[in-house]
Parts: C-alpha cells; structure tokens; sequence
C-alpha cells in the first residue's frame, strides 16, 4: 500500500498494474514498478482450482517480462511482499488445538491477546517485537502447523515461509 499512496514517481519512474502493462503500451521509464494482487487474492478463496489459476498468473508476468525485454527493458526483478505456503491439505497431525485465551486476533498460525502457551507456540510480547499493539501477547505456531487443519494457503504468522521472501531477477 506503501507504494502506491507515498511515493511520488516524477518523471522518470512508474506504477502500473500487471494487466495495464499486458493492455497498454508500456512507458519508457528508468524504473517501471508492476503490481498485483492476483496469486494473493486467489489462494484466500481456496478454491478447487487455485493452481489452474496461480499458472495463468505466472504465464501472465512471464509474458510481462517478455514484452518489457521488447521495449528495452534490461532487467526484471519479481518480489512478493510475503512468503506463503501453498500445498495439499495438512495432515492429520498438523494441526494443533488453539491455546486458551482471550484472543483479539485468531489466525490460522498466530494468536494475539492474552492467554496461556504451551510447548508448541512462541510467546512474545509486542515490544518484542516492536510493534505498538493493544494486547498482552502473540503467540505464534512453532512448526509447519496450523490451528486448523485443511488449509491449502497460508500467508500469516512468524514463519520462515512467512517471513523469507525469495525474489527472480532476469537480466
């Protein structure tokens, strides 16, 4: 969001839209910034056919990077903004029972408010990690869990899966 309301460009960068730039012609400009929401927007609906749809995003910035490649562009880097996981159903096994607590927010792997822990969760308190928020604690899953089981998507919590964001950088 940061993006797209607080910067300002001026005349040698720009923002666009990864369907603007498939629709559009493509300006000439020292940084193109691109964006979308898409793969984000299909893996919270959960439906039956994501990866259908996650292809036909990805064939989508791939055919981005070729049409920027035409208009001179050198190079492209592809970054999201978070990690997620995305895979069959957990298991049996994979998910564990929410702690007991008064919870504010309830998240498929993380809990905040106030509320005991136990053996598969992390405690830390908002100073620890600098965050100003109305709640005595978070408490985040461990390992590869969740609060809920038959979960194909998840985008949330402390997790490395989470929090290391890998990003392609074609020349």
């Amino acid at each position: 969001q940061y993006i797209q309301t607080d910067c300002n460009y001026g005349d040698r960068a720009a923002l666009l839209k990864l369907d603007d730039l498939l629709s559009h012609p493509i300006p000439s400009k020292d940084l193109l910034v691109v964006t979308t929401t898409e793969i984000d927007t299909i893996g919270e609906q959960l439906s039956s056919n994501a990866q259908t749809l996650m292809e036909v995003i990805l064939s989508k910035i791939a055919k981005a990077v070729h049409q920027l490649k035409k208009a001179g562009y050198q190079k492209a880097i592809i970054v999201a903004d978070h990690g997620f996981v995305w895979g069959q159903d957990f298991q049996i096994g994979n998910a564990v029972s929410k702690p007991v607590g008064e919870w504010i927010v309830q998240k498929s792997w993380f809990v905040a408010g106030k509320g005991s822990g136990d053996s598969h969760l992390i405690e830390l308190k908002p100073a620890d990690i600098e965050l100003k928020a109305e709640v005595t604690h978070f408490q985040f899953l461990k390992n590869y869990a969740g609060f809920k089981s038959g979960t194909t998507y998840v985008h949330e919590g402390l997790s490395a899966q989470e929090n290391i964001v890998p990003y392609l950088e074609i020349m």
